[in-house]
């Protein structure tokens, strides 16, 4: 057990981790040959019988004594495979397979000093084996908590204020992650970004609260950069440049915003605020990407008495989406041209002016519990994902309820 504890969890393992771990596990030790001692006595004629049996069982005798060499080295490979597998099936997954690798960037207050692929899952020796790479040097000092970047490049801690020193941070999944233990202490998983950057308290703030007001196609997009504190706090991240898919993009407070959107496809968002002399940095650089692509919604559709159809697609937008819901359930329609775009005329034989007014097809929104009548043809609206695009026949005098409320009693 001790074994398995040193191979699997200690970093970095030499004579002295290998020594702890044991010395650390050196009262359950005793207490556990202990019991076997005590339980070995009073249960002595039972598990006798038992351990018999198995002997029993498992002893083979060879009738001809000509190939019992050749058996016993079938047997022993066999063993040995089966003990080699039970042994690997307990050791954990990250020490197994790590065929990705982490990227890590480091990066001062003026730019990126150093970044590239490693395989280490250690986040200090990931660090060490790019920054060994590239040929810059490097200080580790030992503190209470653990290990702590001193100084990188020759920029020290405190050199940019009282306060300021090396940090760090991973980004996994798209999200960000600033772990409560040393950096000697920390474990990277495949496709983990390790950021170390220098700051002073509080900045370089950390964007970890980006939000993307839609990742549908070609629709007016909205990204905020917030940074959410320790505390829950909230502060808006200002001042910095970014770039989408290599193009310089404006930042306005704390927004880019796309009216156009953009196209269906993977895309590249790189921000960053590097400065000249000893200037601190308003946000920790750093590239995401992100997938623009078709969303997914539910169609459903009321006629006079009761519901038609419902269904969910993915589609660019209403109209299509509308459209495959009715081709997939062999449902007539007709769509027409106007001066504002196209509309609905008739579905499953009802068409509109059917009263002789007004009436026709017509549609509405539900997301998250909201619901809203666009001020564009149905053509032209590009859902989100888990919208529901409820079209129903009706006129001008047809009410639907957009606002329900819950008083409790």
């Amino acid at each position: 057990m001790n074994l398995w504890h040193v191979i699997g969890f200690i970093r970095p393992i030499n004579i002295k981790t290998i020594a702890l771990a044991y010395l650390s596990g050196l009262v359950f030790d005793v207490l556990h040959s202990s019991s076997n001692f005590i339980f070995s006595i009073l249960f002595y004629d039972e598990m006798y019988k038992i351990l018999k049996r198995f002997k029993n069982r498992l002893e083979v005798t060879y009738i001809k004594e000509v190939g019992a060499t050749y058996e016993k080295i079938v047997s022993k490979v066999i063993l040995s495979v089966f003990i080699l597998l039970q042994f690997l099936s307990i050791l954990p997954k990250k020490t197994l397979a790590n065929t990705n690798g982490s990227y890590v960037v480091v990066q001062s207050n003026q730019g990126i000093i150093a970044e590239g692929q490693t395989n280490k899952t250690n986040a200090l020796e990931a660090l060490d084996e790019i920054l060994k790479s590239k040929g810059i040097s490097y200080v580790v000092k030992d503190s209470s908590y653990g290990k702590y970047i001193s100084e990188i490049n020759g920029l020290k801690e405190k050199d940019l204020g009282d306060s300021s020193g090396w940090m760090y941070a991973i980004q996994r999944d798209g999200q960000y992650d600033i772990p409560w233990t040393s950096i000697d202490a920390t474990e990277l998983k495949n496709g983990d970004r390790l950021l170390v950057y220098f700051g002073c308290y509080p900045k370089p703030y950390l964007a970890n609260d980006i939000k993307f007001s839609t990742l549908s196609p070609n629709k007016a997009l909205v990204i905020t950069f917030n940074n959410i504190g320790w505390d829950n706090s909230v502060t808006k991240i200002q001042g910095f440049n970014a770039e989408i898919d290599g193009k310089s993009v404006q930042v306005v407070e704390n927004k880019i915003e796309l009216p156009q959107g953009l196209k269906e496809g993977v895309h590249e968002l790189k921000f960053y605020d590097f400065k000249e002399g000893s200037g601190i940095p308003n946000i920790v650089a750093d590239t995401i990407k992100f997938e623009i692509k078709k969303p997914k919604f539910t169609v459903r559709v009321e006629g006079l008495l009761d519901t038609i159809v419902r269904g969910e697609v993915e589609e660019l937008n209403a109209l299509l989406g509308l459209e495959k819901v009715l081709n997939d359930n062999g449902i007539s329609y007709k769509v027409a041209e106007s001066q504002w775009g196209k509309y609905v005329e008739e579905i499953n034989g009802l068409k509109a002016g059917k009263f002789g007014g007004y009436d026709g097809w017509m549609y509405y929104i539900k997301n998250k519990n909201k619901i809203e009548t666009p001020m564009v043809g149905i053509d032209s609206y590009i859902p989100d994902n888990g919208d529901e695009i409820v079209v129903f026949y009706g006129d001008f005098t047809t009410t639907y309820a957009n606002t329900i409320r819950f008083t409790q009693r």
